[in-house]
């Protein structure tokens, strides 16, 4: 007799998100030619990361090579600047570890910007 107390689908909230879309800031010029892009585009993307990119050059416009780099929590970890920029890709350390989500969302305002968007959009 138990079950005949369930509530509805109705009654669950979901928390759906909205429904509006919105232009995420990958923290890089889109607009820039891609074979332009330099070890500054690097560093600065991974600033908007909430970390760092330790290596100290790369071939201008090399988007495959790997550069090493440096997240919130210290984690070193290769990837290419296509991986961290076209893929959406950071920390695999962080990344897996879904408790910690808030905590990288207060680092990196490009995580941010999913993980709390009515923060960014007000």
């Amino acid at each position: 007799q138990l079950w005949k107390t369930i509530r509805g689908w109705d009654s669950i909230d979901l928390n759906r998100p909205s429904s509006t879309a919105f232009q995420l800031d990958h923290g890089y010029d889109e607009s820039k030619p891609r074979g332009s892009f330099s070890i500054k585009d690097a560093l600065e993307a991974a600033l908007f990361r909430g970390g760092e990119c330790l290596s100290s050059h790369m071939v201008r416009g090399d988007w495959q090579s790997p550069l090493q780099w440096r997240c919130h929590e210290g984690h070193e970890f290769p990837a290419s600047l296509n991986l961290i920029l076209k893929g959406g890709h950071w920390c695999p350390v962080c990344m897996a570890d879904t408790d910690s989500y808030s905590k990288l969302a207060s680092h990196s305002p490009f995580f941010q910007q999913v993980w709390e968007p009515d923060m960014i959009r007000g």
